[in-house]
């Protein structure tokens, strides 16, 4: 479990909207710097828009330094200018070395279990620096928005010890400690009060 000396019990996560690897089905890690892709544009546009009608307000905007996470990270920033924005280089996505490009339905089992990818960043060390990124960005004044991946946030369920669920592009997800220390989450979306 994630020690809580930075007094943090909540922090809220976005995941970058899609890119065309995605959106074709390609793995993507962070050797592979892509932008958004027109549907992630507007992916990134809403879910700024849902963070602004459901957040009170953000203090800081931690992002991986990838363009697809920053790009996400602006448009957030444009609604909360009084956030600080941090790129943080130990939030960018797993590098998945001979996996890169490659169909992910081809190492989906491995990619979601035990696997690591030949050439890339160990399983090991890539959670180690999500880690790492986490307690920094928890370290930053509150409330905190971290932009980054879907590998990042798969690490990040496994460090917080919660069920691994889907985090789709660009839908802001309210990560929160319930009284006991047990680590929560709450899907965010303009339906939801």
């Amino acid at each position: 479990m994630l020690d809580d000396r930075c007094g943090m019990s909540d922090f809220y996560f976005l995941r970058h909207g899609a890119t065309l690897a995605n959106e074709d089905g390609y793995m993507c890690g962070s050797e592979w710097d892509l932008e958004l892709s027109e549907a992630g544009k507007i992916q990134a546009v809403q879910g700024a828009e849902i963070t602004q009608r459901r957040v009170k307000s953000l203090k800081t905007i931690c992002t991986s330094p990838l363009l697809r996470a920053r790009q996400t990270a602006n448009e957030v920033w444009l609604h909360f200018p009084e956030a600080d924005l941090k790129e943080v280089a130990e939030l960018r996505e797993w590098d998945f070395g001979q996996w890169s490009r490659a169909p992910y339905k081809d190492f989906k089992e491995q990619y979601l279990s035990s696997g690591n990818p030949p050439g890339g960043e160990t399983r090991h060390v890539f959670a180690n620096r999500v880690r790492a990124a986490l307690e920094k960005c928890l370290s930053f004044t509150r409330p905190v928005l971290i932009v980054a991946h879907g590998g990042v946030w798969m690490m990040i369920h496994q460090a917080l010890s919660l069920s691994l669920i889907d985090a789709p592009h660009a839908v802001p997800v309210h990560v929160f400690q319930k009284p006991g220390g047990e680590w929560n989450l709450r899907i965010l979306d303009m339906s939801d009060r």
